[in-house]
C-alpha cells in the first residue's frame, strides 16, 4: 500500500524538523561549550556539585534527550559516570537511553519500512527480514558492536522488522558490559588522578 501524498508529506517534514534539530543543537555547543580543558574541567566541577540534588526523572529525561539527539552513547556514559558515579550512572544511561531508544525507534516506524527500503534498496529490506527472524539476539550483539550512532540504529530499527518486543530487552543486554565497562574505567581514572 502507498502512503498518501499528505502522509509522505508529513514523514518528509519531520525528517527535516529533526535535522534541522540536530544543527540547532550543534550549533548551540559550538557557542557555548567552554573552549579549553580548564572551562571544561570547572563546568564538570560545578555540575558534579548540583547533580546530587537533581530529581532522578530530570537526569532519565537528558540521557533520554541526548540520546534521541545523537549525542554519542560513549559521551553520554562518560558525562553520567562524571557527575554521578559507576552504579548510579550505568542504571541511568541504561534507562534514559533505552527509553530514548524507544522513542528513535518510534520514530523510524512512523517513516516507515518504505522510505527504509526506497533508500536503501531492496537488499537492506532482506537484511531487515533476516535481522528480525533472530530478534532478540540481533539487537544484542547490534548493541554490542559500536556500527553507527545510537539514535541512527535505533531509527533504522524501528523501519526495519524487527519488532520492539525484541528491541527493548536487547538494547538494554547489549549496552549492559560496555556501559558497565566505561562507567567504571571512569571511576577508577576519577580515582587515579585525584590520588
Amino acid at each position: 500500500m502507498t502512503p498518501s501524498p499528505r502522509f509522505a508529506r508529513l514523514r518528509v517534514l519531520t525528517l527535516i524538523g529533526l535535522l534541522l534539530a540536530l544543527i540547532a543543537l550543534a550549533v548551540v555547543w559550538n557557542i557555548y561549550a567552554p573552549d579549553d580543558n580548564q572551562g571544561m574541567a570547572e563546568l564538570v566541577a560545578a555540575l558534579r556539585l548540583s547533580a546530587g540534588s537533581w530529581p532522578v526523572w530530570l537526569v532519565l529525561a537528558g540521557v533520554l534527550l541526548a540520546s534521541i539527539v545523537a549525542v554519542p552513547l560513549g559521551i553520554i556514559i562518560v558525562a553520567s559516570a562524571l557527575l554521578f558515579g559507576p552504579l548510579p550512572a550505568t542504571a541511568y544511561v541504561l534507562t534514559g537511553a533505552t527509553l530514548g531508544g524507544v522513542v528513535s525507534y518510534a520514530i523510524g516506524n512512523y517513516l516507515g519500512h518504505d522510505g527504509l527500503q526506497r533508500f536503501a534498496g531492496e537488499r537492506i529490506n532482506r537484511i531487515s527480514r533476516r535481522l528480525a527472524e533472530r530478534g532478540l539476539l540481533s539487537v544484542i550483539i547490534i548493541r554490542l558492536l559500536p556500527i553507527a550512532p545510537f539514535a541512527i540504529v535505533n531509527m533504522i530499527a524501528g523501519a526495519s522488522h524487527l519488532r520492539l518486543r525484541d528491541f527493548i530487552p536487547g538494547t538494554l543486554v547489549g549496552m549492559l558490559p560496555g556501559t558497565l565497562i566505561i562507567a567504571f574505567s571512569v571511576g577508577q581514572l576519577q580515582q587515579w588522578l585525584v590520588a
